[in-house]
């Protein structure tokens, strides 16, 4: 009910105008309030399954373990980021209708009667529940995609490790045959030293041959 105290026909009409638009923004803000509710407990069973996945965070042995369980957060955080970008706009949306209703609320200026309740008191009880839902199932997605990106991270730092070690085992063996070379070298160069140091001290090999020379005749 509206009560006009003195307004003329502008401010009569601007004042019915205001509030037919402060219904129009109430039903647009409360558009996600089903989204919320259909994807709540949707994120509550995410939740549930990145909780027992961690749980089995601590037991993994093998790489084949590391790489399933990798797959399995990875499905995890494409089914997250799923739902955030169906409900990131509607969301969006719904903060920023809700924002207009307090601003045409601001605008009408009411004043309580007694025994009556005012327009913003009736409309707070109706839309601040949807609102907070609406908050809590975008904050529940958020805080999912940011641990499930820890999860991701730590997993990856873990098979790193692992396959450095095994990489570290494998090149072991290469590198105590690569020390063991210039030792042989070495050795080879001081038994080639060795061998023509003998050969010098035994002297070169000289023939010698017998040489006739004609002897010379004298004449007296």
């Amino acid at each position: 009910m509206v009560y006009n105290r003195g307004l003329c026909d502008f401010q009569t009409g601007r004042t019915l105008q205001r509030l037919l638009d402060l219904e129009t923004y109430r039903l647009l803000a409360l558009l996600a309030l089903p989204e919320a509710k259909d994807i709540g407990p949707r994120a509550a069973r995410l939740d549930k399954e990145l909780s027992a996945i961690m749980d089995r965070f601590s037991g993994l042995s093998s790489t084949e373990d590391k790489y399933r369980l990798l797959g399995q957060l990875t499905k995890l955080a494409a089914t997250v980021e799923q739902y955030r970008a169906n409900t990131n706009y509607r969301f969006a949306a719904t903060r920023a209708y809700h924002s207009l209703v307090a601003a045409v609320l601001t605008e009408l200026r009411e004043e309580k009667f007694p025994g009556m309740s005012t327009m913003t008191k009736f409309l707070e009880r109706r839309l601040l529940p949807a609102m907070r839902t609406c908050q809590a199932v975008e904050n529940q997605l958020e805080s999912l995609s940011r641990r499930i990106d820890r999860a991701i991270d730590l997993l990856h730092a873990r098979v790193d490790v692992t396959l450095e070690s095994q990489n570290q085992k494998v090149l072991a063996p290469m590198n105590r045959y690569r020390d063991r070379r210039p030792c042989r070298r070495y050795l080879s160069l001081v038994a080639g030293t060795a061998r023509q140091a003998r050969n010098l001290e035994r002297g070169p090999a000289v023939r010698l041959e017998a040489t006739t020379y004609p002897l010379p005749i004298l004449r007296i």
